[in-house]
């Protein structure tokens, strides 16, 4: 049986709107990433130190290049940008565990559905053309509808506004601290998935935790009933 869910907090409002990150709560491409942010790093350098592909999760591509390489010069950052777009054309996309079936089952119960991703919309549209992924969410926010991102909250904002939804009433599923604290910023309840932070550093920034989406049905009715 999966561990039941750590619930912090319950919703203060009733919800209408579930806006889910991508990478590490839908699709499990997180340790593809770690392989390959680790890697760039020891090859140019990167500031910050130790855990980089940690710390950089959920932080768009153009922060990364003026945060952490800054040392560089217009060559090697167009080298990066490139070997992240040729490496995203191998990404597998396998799903985290019952995101599928929970996704679904909040359809189910008549929840609208956002996927916000730090990732650009090239990227998004071969997930979708080669999973079913596309099928499970009304509206899509990518690196290309802002202008700010995470631990900004004008993603999820942009979201909730394509749905029709007011922040109070929209709950935010997020694996990165700088993802559950522009959900946060938001005003939104937020569902922290330990599928790549140590829960000491979720558990503070969210109102729920939970390891994966096992045991969809009950996991849904815990979460929103």
């Amino acid at each position: 049986m999966p561990p039941l869910p750590a619930i912090i907090r319950r919703p203060m409002e009733k919800l209408d709107a579930l806006l889910f990150d991508f990478d590490g709560v839908v699709a499990d491409t997180e340790s593809q990433y770690t392989r390959f942010w680790n890697g760039v790093a020891e090859r140019y350098g990167a500031a910050g130190g130790g855990d980089f592909a940690l710390r950089i999760k959920g932080t768009p591509l153009k922060r990364i290049l003026a945060e952490r390489f800054a040392h560089l010069g217009a060559g090697c950052l167009a080298e990066i940008s490139e070997s992240l777009s040729e490496f995203e054309k191998r990404l597998s996309f396998e799903p985290v565990k019952g995101a599928v079936e929970f996704i679904s089952a909040a359809r189910g119960r008549g929840y609208k559905t956002a996927l916000v991703t730090s990732s650009g919309a090239e990227k998004m549209r071969r997930a979708f053309a080669s999973t079913g992924y596309g099928k499970l969410f009304d509206a899509l926010v990518t690196a290309e509808d802002i202008e700010r991102g995470k631990p900004d909250p004008m993603c999820y904002l942009a979201a909730a506004a394509k749905l029709g939804s007011e922040p109070r009433r929209c709950a935010v599923f997020e694996d990165s601290v700088a993802g559950l604290k522009a959900g946060r910023a938001a005003g939104m309840f937020t569902v922290g998935l330990l599928t790549t932070f140590p829960e000491s550093e979720i558990l503070p920034l969210c109102d729920a935790a939970i390891p994966d989406f096992s045991n969809a049905e009950k996991l849904a009715a815990m979460l929103f009933s």
